[in-house]
């Protein structure tokens, strides 16, 4: 009773718990509350106010709504609005609510109200637990800790939390050093530190080093995902995409032997599997699992959005050019425009441009309609991607390549002419060929066309130094992965021959 008295003055200023007080709210929280705010002494007065005469204190229906009445109070400490009311549906909610609990905790230390913080911080202890985060397991025992050593005192959950903050502070430095070994890994992919075999080295390393703390601690599924992120990601990254996509699959097992609410930490690993099975050319298989990460992205949201930019670029890698086309017009201009940041739509620009260069190339087939991508038009791409021109190395190099493809299968060859010299010096410039080799030499393959005059032949002859060395490369995965090789540049270049003609073209200049 005390307890709720207590939390009734701290709350009584704030907006949450105002219909409470309203002597019109006839509800039973209602009037346990105006109960309580009365100051009647006996308990079992209060009872039979709210639910009649006869029912007393130890009636079960009373001590269930004084649980509730409490954590509304609870929760009202920190006078949270809607957006922050307690959400336990996912653990990236939980963690926020555990987080904003734990503060309240705080506060009703500072505030004297001891009881009420231990019941807080129980609370906040067992959901951590059953929701394995280890971070608010530690914090919130080593406080309950000192709460029963001193204000609160009880030698029996002394030591209880004596010793789980014992455990947990083992746990906690273990998840340290784990999320360490994922940031190395991540420093070295993000800031290009060597070339990317070296970088999947250096991840299925730090992958031996998490295992050991894995074993550990079998119970900690934020531990287990960090080892299979690495591990996965590690053979990802030096080509072994079989082994990828079979430790991203051993992941999810894994992960769902841990927690129930799993859909949002098997999303990295599902998506994995999508991209490994793209380069290992499995269709199939790439859209079951597809087909899984949509039932949990809502339709139209930004998610939701992102998933199909997957399945595009996953349906190109295998080559299902018409299931490409199909995925796009699922999405609408309307929604690109509302929902994306200004990059994520020159994305789909870029997306949209490729889409219709398959279109004329004949490897899409329309049916009927027409969606946003076959109104394209190439002065509106060169301008709506701002952005990306300014990756001289990265994006830009795609939008001048299916530039230049654009003008070659449109015969607009005078422009295209001119956009291959313009290009030469871009490469000169811009791409090294220890770098950028692959990107180097599909440029110097499209200035073999104009050399040869848009002659197929003539086309193939000059090319075909560059493209043996286009062959004996191996793809930038990381690159690839990232979209910056949309349709491999073997593929762009069959697709090109494919409209080149056996008649020499003379250029206006050459002519007069």
């Amino acid at each position: 009773m005390r307890y709720l008295k207590e939390l009734i003055e701290l709350t009584k200023e704030s907006s949450a718990v105002a219909h409470l007080a309203d002597q019109e709210n006839s509800t039973i929280i209602g009037k346990l509350y105006r109960a309580f705010g009365a100051g009647l002494a006996d308990e079992d007065e209060i009872a039979e106010l709210v639910y009649g005469e006869g029912k007393g204190v130890s009636y079960p229906a009373y001590q269930k709504l004084k649980a509730r009445m409490r954590n509304q109070l609870l929760d009202a400490v920190l006078d949270s609005g809607k957006q922050d009311k307690p959400n336990y549906e996912d653990y990236a909610s939980t963690y926020r609510t555990l987080q904003r609990q734990y503060a309240a905790a705080q506060i009703l230390i500072t505030r004297r109200a001891y009881k009420n913080c231990v019941h807080l911080l129980e609370r906040i202890y067992r959901v951590a637990i059953k929701k394995d985060i280890i971070e608010m397991q530690y914090q919130s025992a080593q406080m309950l800790m000192g709460l029963y050593l001193g204000v609160a005192l009880d030698r029996k959950k002394y030591a209880r939390y004596a010793e789980s903050t014992t455990r947990h502070r083992i746990q906690f430095t273990d998840l340290g050093s784990a999320s360490a070994a994922l940031y190395d890994f991540k420093n070295h992919l993000y800031n290009r530190i060597g070339q990317m075999e070296e970088i999947g080295r250096v991840a299925i390393k730090r992958a031996g080093e998490v295992e050991e703390i894995m074993h550990r601690n079998p119970d900690s599924h934020q531990i287990a995902a960090i080892y299979f992120e690495l591990i996965a990601y590690g053979h990802y990254l030096n080509g072994n995409f079989t082994a990828a996509v079979e430790y991203a699959a051993e992941a999810e097992a894994w992960i769902r032997g841990l927690v129930n609410d799993s859909p949002r930490k098997l999303l990295p690993f599902r998506l994995l599997q999508v991209r490994a099975l793209g380069f290992l050319g499995e269709f199939e298989k790439g859209m079951k699992v597809v087909s899984v990460l949509y039932q949990n992205a809502k339709p139209g949201s930004i998610n939701w959005i992102k998933l199909v930019e997957d399945e595009i670029f996953f349906c190109i890698r295998t080559n299902e050019y018409q299931a490409a086309y199909a995925a796009a017009k699922r999405v609408t201009r309307d929604q690109i425009v509302k929902k994306l940041p200004d990059e994520a739509r020159q994305l789909w620009e870029l997306i949209d441009a490729f889409l219709y260069f398959l279109i004329i190339c004949g490897k899409i087939k329309e049916d009927g309609k027409r969606p946003r991508f076959t109104r394209f038009r190439l002065i509106r791409f060169l301008n709506s991607v701002p952005g990306f021109t300014k990756e001289k190395r990265g994006m830009n190099i795609q939008i001048l390549a299916v530039h230049t493809m654009f003008l070659i299968i449109l015969k607009r060859y005078d422009e295209a002419i001119d956009r291959v010299e313009a290009l030469e010096k871009y490469c000169s410039r811009y791409l090294r060929n220890n770098e950028q080799l692959r990107s180097n030499c599909f440029i110097k393959m499209l200035t073999s066309v104009v050399k040869g005059n848009f002659h197929e032949v003539a086309a193939q002859r000059y090319a075909k130094p560059y493209l043996e060395r286009l062959r004996n490369s191996t793809p930038d995965l990381v690159d690839q992965a990232g979209n910056l090789e949309i349709i491999p540049y073997e593929e762009l270049w069959k697709i090109l021959l494919d409209h080149l003609g056996t008649k020499v073209y003379k250029s206006a200049a050459s002519r007069t």
